[in-house]
């Protein structure tokens, strides 16, 4: 809603904004699947994404029907909404991106509270130790 917000007041025009909220969200569903591949693991430590290749092709899929929205003049009017330009797709993905980034910060976050804490050196739990 910010996003409308914002290109509302910019560019006082509704079509802008409501193509740039419905880009975002397209975009962001689909980078964000992967972040819940597994709600405790990081994505980098989850393996090899095309391990996974049908949320690969739904994700690839995804996002050409969203270009597709944008692209074909009689499917974006029907939807009624703008060509955005090279620098709004730019920050869409950079939006869709950081999300993905503040999830795997949470997953960091909610490991490092989960696990007791290790003498680096030693490798060893401090917990053990006092036991």
């Amino acid at each position: 809603m910010l996003l409308f917000g914002y290109f509302l007041k910019t560019d006082g025009n509704e079509i802008v904004g409501r193509s740039y909220v419905f880009a975002t969200f397209a975009v962001n569903s689909m980078i964000y699947i992967f972040a819940y591949r597994s709600m405790r693991r990081s994505i980098f430590r989850s393996g090899n994404l095309m391990h996974n290749k049908p949320l690969v092709v739904a994700v690839v899929a995804g996002l050409l029907l969203a270009f597709v929205a944008f692209l074909v003049p009689p499917i974006r009017d029907l939807l009624e909404l703008a060509p955005l330009t090279w620098g709004q797709w730019g920050v869409i993905f950079a939006i869709a991106f950081s999300l993905l980034v503040v999830v795997e910060i949470g997953k960091f976050v909610s490991d490092r509270r989960r696990r007791p804490a290790t003498n680096p050196l030693l490798g060893e739990s401090f917990e053990r130790k006092l036991a």
